[in-house]
């Protein structure tokens, strides 16, 4: 009889010892759940502001995607040009965290400038860098405390090295233009003609790297330009007389601006994405956005 029991027992611990290493077996091999990519918001106080009741529109569009889906991670600096938010090492911060799937909003403009060699070599933020998209270059003090020199590019040369190390990393770069100032003409449009090199300058780096561009600067400046620029200035700029940075509702229509340039870009994966919220939002004008010949993932 306790032979018997003794049997039994050894083969129960026996067959429960198979089936734990089954299982553990079974762990090993079965592939992990993917992550949810990030979508990373690269950019100025346009993007990332919360002083003197402004507010940048990285934060409202977190509204506008779903949590489940995506994670929308804002990382853009206040004061920052697309040459200080690499020489300061943000950028790096960013790049060192991309995996595979992620995306990367870009926007910047308002702190660049551009300027001369002069105007570069006399300032001490760090933030002018020269005109154009090319590979020219000049020497200027960065922003550390003791301003040390350092090798000034273009514009566009900073942009294109945002956007092809995101790139390698596997991250999918989509170009913004800069948000549009409270600036307006005489026939009561909004200003865009001290933008437009900027502007210029993003789309063509947009171009020739095939990556998806939204001109986030005309798409807002026309939903702005369907009211008064009295009730504009009041309505969605910080007071009292702040031409660059919006307050909440500002933020509110930019980011919903951001949302219905992407909305327009066909066969982008990030638009899978959307909250209910960004779903019934209207594309914007095709003409306001441009998408690579290849499949933008």
């Amino acid at each position: 009889m306790r032979s018997t029991l003794t049997r039994i027992c050894l083969a129960l611990a026996i067959l429960t010892l198979l089936l734990s290493l089954a299982l553990h077996a079974r762990a090993q091999t079965a592939p992990a759940p993917s992550a949810k990519p990030t979508l990373w918001l690269v950019g100025d106080s346009t993007v990332n502001n919360n002083a003197n009741g402004g507010l940048g529109w990285g934060t409202p569009i977190a509204k506008l995607f779903d949590p489940d889906k995506v994670t929308v991670t804002n990382r853009a600096r206040g004061g920052r040009s697309a040459r200080s938010y690499e020489s300061e090492g943000l950028w790096k911060q960013v790049l060192d965290q991309l995996q595979p799937g992620d995306f990367v909003l870009i926007q910047f403009g308002h702190n660049d400038g551009p300027g001369s060699e002069q105007q570069i070599a006399n300032s001490t933020n760090g933030r002018p860098d020269l005109a154009g998209t090319g590979d020219e270059t000049t020497t200027g003090p960065d922003s550390s405390p003791q301003h040390k020199s350092e090798t000034v590019h273009t514009y566009g040369w900073y942009l294109r090295k945002y956007v092809q190390e995101a790139k390698a990393k596997g991250a999918t770069p989509i170009m913004l233009t800069m948000v549009p100032k409270n600036f307006w003409t005489e026939d009561k449009k909004i200003r865009r003609n001290e933008q437009n090199s900027l502007v210029k300058w993003a789309h063509e780096i947009a171009t020739s790297e095939k990556i998806p561009y939204v001109d986030l600067n005309t798409i807002s400046a026309k939903r702005l330009e369907t009211e008064s620029p009295d009730l504009v200035r009041s309505k969605y700029f910080t007071p009292p007389n702040d031409g660059t940075h919006t307050n909440p509702a500002g933020a509110k229509l930019n980011a919903e601006s951001v949302v219905m340039g992407l909305r327009a870009l066909p066969n982008l994966k990030l638009n899978d994405f959307l909250s209910d919220a960004g779903k019934v939002l209207d594309p914007a004008d095709k003409s306001d956005v441009e998408t690579p010949a290849a499949d933008t993932k």
